[in-house]
Order: structure tokens, then C-alpha cells, then sequence
């Protein structure tokens, strides 16, 4: 027996068109996440290691893990905000990258009982091969859509906590004064 995991009556050019709407709103959404962790970077004050990091050009994870550190250090209201919802990015973060470097192509897997499944899905070309079962590197369309809204979820929530740390540091002064220091 043979199962599908999609409409095998739609054409390919339907089934991308599907997935291109999610998987381009998924990377939008990260692309301001990249963004704010940057502008958080330049916005935090007293911390001289920020501006040779933006520099640096780290990738996301490193960059994401200086900022914890930093707001954790600070330890009180939007700061912890600010930490909660990187860390939740660094959780997703492996999935953009799968997301984001792969195409949509078919999966085919045998289960235990040797029934064969054909999935369409995001998963790396490299090693996408006939599997026993569901490989963790893939997504399939449901997952997509789940991701994608987590994205967008979290894009608000560090955009939000990132606007009230920078309201935070204009009201007390400490950004200005981090400025006639550089």
C-alpha cells in the first residue's frame, strides 16, 4: 500500500505554489528577527563589545546568545522579555535553516509494517533518501505552517521587547550617555 501525504491530483506547480506562500512569509518574518537582533546590538547601552560584534557579522546563533547574556545580565522586566523570546528564536533557528536552504521535493519512507509513504516536504537534498522512517530533517506542510507561525509570533514579541528597551534607555538616560562614551 502506498500513502500520500498530499493531493497527488494537483500538479507540482499547485503543490509549490502552496508552499512558496508560507516558506517566504517564514523567512520574512526571520529577516526582522536577523534585523532586530542588530538594531538590539547597536540600542544596547554601556556594553563596548556591541558595535564590534555588528562588525563581526556573526551568524544568527552567536548573535543571539551575546544578547541573552546581555539582557540577562540586566535581569528585570523588558530585558527578561527580551531573553525569553530569543531564546524561543534559537530554538527555531535550526528549522530556518532548513527552511530556508532547501526545496520542496518527496520523501519516501517504509514503516514497520512496510506500508511505503510518500510525503512532500522541505527536507535537505543531501541527505533525503529512502528511510525507514520520517526523517527530523524535514518538514512536512503542516509543520511548515506551524513554524511559520511561531516566526511570526515571535518576530512581534522581540520586535515589542525590543521597542521597550530602547523606551527604557531614552527614559533613563543610559543610551545617550553609552553614545558620549564611543
Amino acid at each position: 500500500m502506498v500513502q500520500f501525504n498530499f493531493n497527488a491530483n494537483e500538479s507540482f506547480e499547485q503543490l509549490k505554489d502552496r508552499w512558496a506562500l508560507e516558506v517566504g512569509r517564514f523567512v520574512m518574518a526571520f529577516g526582522n528577527i536577523e534585523a532586530n537582533t542588530y538594531l538590539a546590538l547597536r540600542h544596547m547601552p554601556l556594553d563596548p563589545i556591541c558595535a564590534p560584534l555588528i562588525e563581526a557579522n556573526l551568524n544568527l546563533k552567536p548573535r543571539i546568545e551575546v544578547l541573552i547574556v546581555i539582557a540577562k545580565a540586566r535581569g528585570q522586566g523588558p530585558w527578561l522579555l527580551f531573553a525569553d523570546a530569543l531564546e524561543k528564536i534559537g530554538k527555531l533557528a535550526a528549522k530556518r535553516n532548513l527552511i530556508a536552504h532547501n526545496g520542496v521535493g518527496f520523501d519516501v519512507y517504509v514503516s514497520a509494517a512496510g506500508e511505503y509513504y510518500i510525503e512532500q516536504a522541505i527536507s535537505n537534498a543531501k541527505k533525503r533518501q529512502f528511510a525507514q522512517k520520517k526523517s527530523n530533517d524535514s518538514v512536512l506542510f503542516e509543520e511548515l505552517i506551524a513554524h511559520r507561525e511561531e516566526a511570526e509570533a515571535l518576530d512581534k514579541q522581540l520586535g515589542t521587547a525590543l521597542m521597550d528597551l530602547v523606551k527604557e534607555l531614552r527614559l533613563s538616560g543610559a543610551e545617550d550617555d553609552s553614545r558620549k562614551k564611543g
